[in-house]
């Protein structure tokens, strides 16, 4: 049988014959095909696939849900109903011309994690899987730009779902009713968000991540609608469902349709349970703020969900990281801190009930040994999590009950069968006391440590598991507390004391990759710490932390930055004079264009008469070998002043320059400047090995913030530098 199916990407027919697989010869995308088993199943499919084609997702999503009705192990209609949950539309890449995936309904799970996407692979053939999961990735990277986008934006209050234009593109009804709303609601003192005014400095970009994150901050939601079919418009329902969606999953919003000129009864069958505005009634727009002022309080939800609730996305998948590598206390450390945000979200419930079993995800429930029921969680899990979850677990849990009740049986049996052999009874008479009581004691001493280490009570828990000694693993337990230690002092930030840490730790092969590892996070988060400040503008506070991991990456890099940074800015601001001082005293006259700069400034402050920046900026050997070294002191002993002087000047600066190069006899001419305050002083000399030169600057005040010295030879080269802070 040949079926004529159309190209998901661009719409084109695609003529298969046998293959499940198919290339469309428009577009030249891949795409696996769906099992059309019977007519029935067959009509379904066109049907569900129109509608996606429309992206009128939830109508499409219901159809295909209807088709694996008829066949729950076909892949392809589980991968279009993934596509629909996210709102999938493949547009064409000016650039390349070829199809690219975007996301239009971004939700905070990851398309990888998805049950309908794990169904898709499960009954996918080894070529459709590649398919699937080449798609899934790139919609992923997709998803996870969004979410970035949207962690930066502002949190609002209310959001206002309202068609724009009609067919012919005339501005409708709804768009002017709604910007009355948006002035009130301004004038009230609340964040609105209002496409119509917050997306139009975004022209050109994509609309998702910002009505992502509106959606997610929004407390109260205002549907507009003058006509049943702008309620229904396929992006006006694409916010509501979504925002219904977020209701339903137990967060606490507010959905208010708004409406004019029409009947109530011709509002979308879910608003059907919500209390509607009708705009033609008199004082309409009173009762309508009114009623938002009931529901949240202007200026008070600046701290409202939006910035939480997308940053609950990223730990999230820390805390399937945790899970993933079998880490359970730090998943359940973490999921207790993710639940003080978000008390009733169901998949942060279920995290923590998967911690708590010991399993990656629900899926490993299908090999339980014993029931579970009795978690904690687990019944947090039944009433915040979704119909689909709650069932899968209960599945799982009727068969556990089913295993545990023959075990039960065969348990029975055998007791009754032992208690027949009398030397049983003398046995247990001298194991329980001698043998077995100790044992109990140790594994409730183990289990009282364990919980000491799960609640962070870091010292009990090592003393705990020191005085067990041998006892299971222990020893091991002990080490793990170090390293949780470790771990919580380095998200507080509390480097030295994480390291000092570290310096005591024991180290053997057992322990020599954890402490290296530990080691590795200080110096990134410090680097990180250090980037964010040098990112923000706070150059000082930046070099001071690069300065202690200056051998780590680019840190040295970036205390040049951090220098030549503040060089610039004290350019423009005009203190030449610190420009001289920092570009000599700092050894940056190789780094960019702090020659230039030096000449400039020099010149700008008087001194366009020495040619010395030019001679630096033409040769430079920055960091090279040294042939000179300088030593300074400041003296104010009045004996060893120039009596000459003695009217004018309090204070001297004596700089002793010393020649190591070269060989006895070979002259060297060498250039040496001075820059004290205001002033500069410089002279040339020629030299030999052995040599040494002084050099004498007075000042007329006693305190010198500052004074720099530098060498230059005949051909530019710089030979040494010196600089030093003086104090009275």
């Amino acid at each position: 049988m040949s079926n004529v199916l159309k190209c998901k990407m661009c719409g084109g027919d695609l003529d298969v014959t046998v293959s499940d697989i198919a290339t469309c010869q428009y577009c030249g995308s891949k795409q696996i095909l769906p099992k059309l088993t019977s007519e029935k199943k067959s009509n379904l499919y066109d049907r569900a696939d129109h509608y996606r084609s429309q992206n009128d997702f939830d109508k499409a999503a219901a159809i295909y849900e209807q088709a694996l009705l008829e066949d729950d192990s076909d892949a392809e209609i589980y991968w279009d109903i993934v596509l629909c949950k996210y709102g999938v539309e493949y547009v064409e890449d000016p650039a390349t011309h070829k199809r690219i995936p975007t996301v239009n309904r971004t939700q905070f799970k990851s398309i990888i994690d998805d049950e309908n996407y794990r169904h898709a692979l499960k009954y996918a053939s080894a070529d459709q899987k590649a398919v699937i999961e080449e798609s899934a990735k790139a919609i992923d990277e997709i998803q996870k730009g969004i979410l970035d986008i949207s962690r930066r934006e502002q949190p609002y209050d209310v959001f206002i779902c309202y068609k724009e234009t009609d067919d012919s593109g005339r501005r409708t009804e709804d768009s002017v009713i709604a910007q009355d709303i948006y002035k009130e609601l301004v004038k009230e003192g609340y964040k609105v968000f209002f496409a119509r005014i917050s997306l139009e400095d975004k022209i050109g970009s994509a609309y998702e991540p910002y009505i992502f994150a509106a959606l997610n901050s929004a407390k109260v939601m205002v549907a507009i609608g003058s006509r049943r079919e702008y309620f229904n418009a396929v992006w006006v329902k694409n916010e509501w469902s979504r925002y219904i969606g977020m209701i339903s999953s137990g967060e606490r919003k507010t959905l208010i349709p708004v409406y004019k000129n029409m009947d109530p009864y011709d509002l979308p069958d879910e608003f059907s349970y919500l209390q509607g505005q009708d705009m033609g009634k008199i004082g309409a727009m009173q009762d309508l703020i009114h009623g938002i002022e009931k529901l949240i309080k202007p200026d008070v939800v600046s701290l409202n969900a939006s910035n939480n609730a997308v940053d609950t996305y990223a730990q999230k998948k820390r805390i399937q990281l945790f899970l993933d590598n079998k880490d359970y206390k730090n998943a359940n450390n973490y999921a207790d801190k993710l639940l003080d945000m978000i008390p009733e979200d169901g998949e942060a419930h279920l995290l923590k009930f998967c911690a708590e079993v010991g399993i990656k995800n629900i899926s490993e429930l299908s090999e339980a040994k014993k029931s579970f029921d009795n978690v904690v969680s687990y019944q947090n899990v039944i009433r915040f999590s979704s119909s689909s979850t709650k069932e899968e677990l209960e599945t799982y849990l009727r068969r556990v009950k089913d295993l545990e009740a023959k075990r039960q049986k065969k348990t029975v049996r055998a007791i009754v069968a032992s208690a027949i052999v009398v030397g049983i009874i003398a046995v247990a008479a001298y194991m329980i006391p001698n043998v077995i009581a100790p044992q109990i004691r140790l594994k409730s001493e183990y289990s009282e440590a364990e919980k000491q280490l799960a609640n962070g009570e870091y010292e009990k828990a090592y003393d705990s598991f020191d005085a067990l000694g041998n006892y299971k693993d222990s020893s091991d337990k002990k080490l793990e507390v170090r390293y949780q230690q470790v771990e919580e002092l380095i998200v507080s930030k509390k480097y030295d004391e994480a390291s000092n840490m570290l310096d005591v730790f024991e180290t053997n092969a057992k322990t020599n990759g954890h402490i290296a590892e530990l080691r590795e996070k200080i110096l990134e988060s410090k680097y990180n710490d250090a980037l964010a400040l040098y990112q923000n503008g706070d150059n000082t506070k930046a070099k001071a932390i690069f300065e202690t991991i200056s051998d780590y990456k680019d840190a040295e890099t970036y205390i040049c930055e951090c220098d030549y940074m503040d060089i610039c800015n004290a350019f423009e601001n005009g203190r030449y004079t610190s420009v001289v001082n920092s570009i000599i005293g700092r050894n940056l006259y190789g780094y960019k264009d702090c020659a230039e700069i030096l000449e400039k400034a020099a010149s700008m402050n008087g001194h366009s008469s020495y040619s010395w920046t030019s001679r630096v900026r033409q040769n430079v050997k920055y960091f090279g070998e040294k042939d000179f070294h300088i030593t300074a002191f400041e003296n104010n002993d009045e004996d060893n002043i120039n009596p000459a002087n003695k009217i004018d000047y309090n204070y001297y600066h004596y700089y002793h320059i010393k020649v190591d190069g070269g060989e006895k006899g070979e002259k060297h001419s060498i250039t040496y400047y001075v820059s004290i305050g205001n002033d500069i002083y410089s002279n040339t000399v020629s030299v030999e090995k052995g040599d040494y030169v002084d050099c004498t600057c007075y000042t007329e005040i006693p305190l010198v913030t500052s004074s720099y010295a530098i060498v230059i030879d005949e051909d530019g080269t710089v030979l040494d530098s010196f600089s030093k802070k003086y104090r009275r």
